[in-house]
């Protein structure tokens, strides 16, 4: 009986790729990456602008060979995050990521955020391509996301208390008889 389903399910997977390019971003400084599981090179080349170098060639291009991967950011935040790869219709081990994008190509497939899902394709030995799931993961770095706020702010929320605490010891002070 497994082996009839087996082989009556067998046809609608055949040429799909279970490969996964699994991308993180922490933060506006911080993308980790990774192919099958394995941690692929990335490498920062602006706030919110990463490449990642993959062990494999595939081609990111959205509808009509053009626009890439768009996430939309959490909610709270406007944007996109753009995932594409250049020249368009091209295999290269080269992926491009900007995030905090105010805008995306007309032609982008939208993926959900944290869900693998279709969203390129993988030179295959042929010369060929399979669908791979692209699954992006924006934890978010916006306001009331939970991040650290900067040094700045955390000095100036303390200095009321820092002035209490020598107004306290100067009126302690005044007070003790001589």
């Amino acid at each position: 009986m497994a082996a009839a389903v087996l082989l009556l399910t067998a046809p609608a997977f055949q040429g799909f790729s279970q490969d996964l390019l699994k991308i993180t971003e922490n933060s506006s400084a911080s993308l980790t990456a990774s192919w099958d599981g394995v941690s692929a090179t990335v490498t920062p080349l602006a706030a919110d602008h990463w490449q990642i170098t993959l062990p494999v060639q595939v081609v990111i291009s959205g509808g009509e060979g053009l626009g890439g991967d768009a996430i939309a950011e959490p909610a709270g935040e406007v944007g996109w995050n753009n995932v594409t790869t250049s020249p368009a219709n091209t295999f290269v081990n080269v992926v491009d990521v900007v995030s905090d994008s105010p805008t995306t190509s007309a032609f982008a497939a939208v993926l959900p955020n944290n869900v693998p899902t279709p969203g390129g394709t993988l030179l295959t030995a042929s010369g060929g391509g399979v669908p791979f799931n692209v699954q992006f993961n924006d934890l978010g770095d916006g306001p009331g996301t939970g991040t650290v706020p900067e040094g700045g702010s955390t000095a100036l929320l303390a200095l009321p208390a820092i002035l209490a605490l020598f107004a306290m010891a100067r009126l302690r002070k005044s007070s003790i008889p001589v």
